[in-house]
Order: structure tokens, then sequence, then C-alpha cells
């Protein structure tokens, strides 16, 4: 019954459905002799299903990781953490708006190595479209929380994406005499950081956080079922490998 639930779940709940319904209306329109639109819709679901499986969601987010190890031992002069994101306006604990699962994890483990390093942190990431939060204000609003002295956190709270990360970074390294930065954020994500803060002249020490494929995981039988998860897996591969490419061209 366990398993049963499971698969039925998993085709009932988007991307699923959307998998079904698209097979069926596409079986419907070779019927009825209809082959281009039938097809179409036959390889539409079958590419929602596909990028909806944790196998190739975690083939294609895989090679973005597995070259990242968390260093044993860092030397720094401060540790600069990138944000991914909040939820904005919605209701917390102490003010309104929280950091996504992404930037949570980046600032939790940002926060135990800021315990063990006693170094300062700079917090980047400001407001992508007008009415968003910015994500520094909120990210030291949930380090002061967690006990961080407000001193200990430097907010750059105008950029927009990693490129601006770096430029605005790079400021206030140069006014405080910092010289070697640790750059904090997901694994996924350090590859494009990297070249961002390569091309504004910074060279940096990459403590990776936020894996999230397991390399020997077995899949079984689950490994067939699509899910909102795998297809959000897939997105964050497919956007961090887009970004590399815009930047090696753009930059």
């Amino acid at each position: 019954m366990f398993t049963v639930k499971k698969i039925l779940t998993a085709f009932i709940l988007p991307p699923g459905i959307f998998v079904v319904l698209g097979l069926l209306l596409g079986l419907w329109l070779l019927k009825r002799r209809q082959k281009a639109g039938a097809w179409s819709l036959i390889i539409l679901a079958g590419l929602i299903y596909f990028l909806s499986i944790p196998p190739v969601a975690n083939g294609l987010l895989s090679p973005l990781e597995k070259d990242w190890q968390i260093p044993r031992k860092v030397n720094g002069d401060v540790i600069v953490v990138l944000g991914g994101g909040v939820y904005s306006g919605v209701a917390d604990i102490s003010g309104q708006s929280f950091p996504s699962e992404g930037t949570l994890s980046r600032l939790v483990t940002a926060f135990r190595l800021h315990r063990l390093t006693g170094l300062p942190l700079i917090i980047s990431g400001g407001r992508v479209f007008p009415g968003d939060a910015a994500e520094a204000q909120v990210a030291k609003r949930i380090l002061l929380d967690l006990g961080v002295a407000e001193k200990q956190i430097i907010v750059e709270d105008q950029s927009r994406d990693t490129m601006e990360n770096a430029r605005f970074v790079a400021v206030i390294l140069h006014q405080r005499n910092w010289r070697q930065p640790i750059l904090l954020t997901s694994a996924s994500h350090m590859t494009r950081s990297l070249s961002a803060f390569r091309k504004a002249g910074l060279a940096v020490t990459p403590y990776p956080v936020d894996f999230r494929v397991d390399p020997n995981r077995n899949y079984g039988w689950r490994g067939f079922l699509p899910s909102a998860s795998s297809l959000a897996v897939s997105s964050l591969a497919l956007h961090e490998q887009l970004g590399i490419l815009f930047y090696k061209l753009a930059y």
C-alpha cells in the first residue's frame, strides 16, 4: 500500500499530472491523425518527466558539485557570503522576509564557520527586483538572532546578481584592506562565483556548502517517480550552466 500511495501521489501532483495529461492528449491526437501536435505533446511530456526524476536531476547538478570539497582548514581574514534568494514579505519571528532554502544553508554554515574562526562576515545581496527584500539585510537579521555581534557583520545590499556581488564586495575588501577573503556559497554556484570574483580582480578561497547530490545514492524504483523537488534541482542546474556560459561570452 505504501508503494502504491507513493506512485499515485507522484502522478497526481505536478509535475507528474502534466506528464500523464500530455501523454494522454498526445495519444488522442495520434488517434485523430494529428501527428504534429501529438508528437509535440508526447515529447514535451517526456522532457518534463525526465527533468523531474532524481537520476536525471542529480546527473545535471553533479558536474557542478563534484570538483568541490569543504576545506578542512581555512586561512583568511574575512568570510564573504553570497545571497541566494529570500521569501520577501513573509512573517518571521523577528521581522518580515526569510531566507530561501539555499540562502539559509549558506547562512547556517557561515555562522558555524564564524564561530570556529572568529572572522567577520560580509553578506552580499540586494533587491533583485523592485519590491523585493534586500537579501543581505534579511541575512543580517537572522545572524543577529543567532548571536553574531553586529560589528562582525558587513552588509552589501546593492548587488542584483553574482557579477555585481563580486564588484561591490571588491570595494569593501579594498576599503578595509582585507586580502584573504573566503568565498562561501552553494557548491553548484561556486564555479560561476569564482569566475565573477576573478573577473573583479579578486583571489578568494572557495568554501562550498549546500551540497545536494549523493554520488553513491541507490535510487531503486523511487528514481522513476517524478517530483517537483527534482524538477527544481534540474532547473537550478540548467540555470547555473547557462550562467556559466553567459559569463564566458559576455565578460
